[in-house]
């Protein structure tokens, strides 16, 4: 049966009415198919951010590497200090978790630092904070070596919360670290040091914090 036919027994008042629902009746479901149509395109977007998050933490040829380090004695693994303020020690060098700055000091302008490439020295504080905020900390031993800076730094500029800073007081040529991990190195090598990055940037190790930002202090 036709809508004319359908409609032909109807009044006036009836048949306007009948229209009305029926656009009312199509426009909703146009829009529901709208906001369908848009929460898929939603989840999609959603989900291949998480692959691409994914996938550059991914991708590394080994499940584990380097030593990995006990914290300090509680209290004292996540302790706040200020520069010059004394601390228990470390257990590893580079230092991989303890005592470190906390915020800005507006005194001396210390805190955490900017996760980037330096050429001079951190204060250990500054960069344990760091590494309390998921980051992986680079360093070399001679700061003169500037064709090994220059090495690592083609590395570590391809990723995010990576600093890379020389520090005389390491015990090898370079070390890589994260929250509780350590890879000490005697020679330059591109897929260990690619693979550290790789695997415990935002460690898990770190707790709450791993994926909060660096600082926002360049010394």
């Amino acid at each position: 049966m036709s809508e004319k036919s359908d409609l032909s027994g109807l009044t006036k008042k009836q048949r306007q009415e009948y229209l009305r629902n029926l656009k009312t009746s199509s426009g909703t479901t146009n829009m529901t198919k709208y906001l369908i149509a848009a929460g898929i395109v939603i989840f999609v977007a959603a989900a291949l951010w998480g692959l691409f998050v994914l996938s550059s933490n991914s991708g590394s040829s080994v499940k584990e590497l380097g030593e990995k380090v006990a914290a300090p004695a509680a209290p004292n693994d996540h302790a706040h200090v200020k520069k010059g303020d004394p601390h228990v020690p470390y257990t590893s060098n580079p230092p991989s978790s303890g005592p470190h700055y906390n915020g800005i000091d507006p005194a001396t302008g210390i805190g955490p630092v900017v996760c980037q490439t330096y050429t001079h020295e951190l204060d250990d504080e500054s960069a344990v904070h760091n590494l309390e905020h998921g980051a992986v900390w680079v360093t070399y031993k001679d700061i003169n070596d500037k064709a090994l800076a220059d090495q690592l730094k083609k590395i570590t500029q391809r990723y995010s919360k990576v600093l890379l800073s020389p520090r005389g007081k390491d015990d090898s040529k370079i070390a890589l670290v994260s929250w509780e991990r350590v890879l000490k190195l005697d020679k330059f090598d591109e897929q260990k040091i690619t693979d550290f990055i790789k695997l415990y940037r935002s460690s898990e190790a770190a707790g709450a914090e791993r994926f909060a930002q660096c600082g926002t202090v360049a010394p």
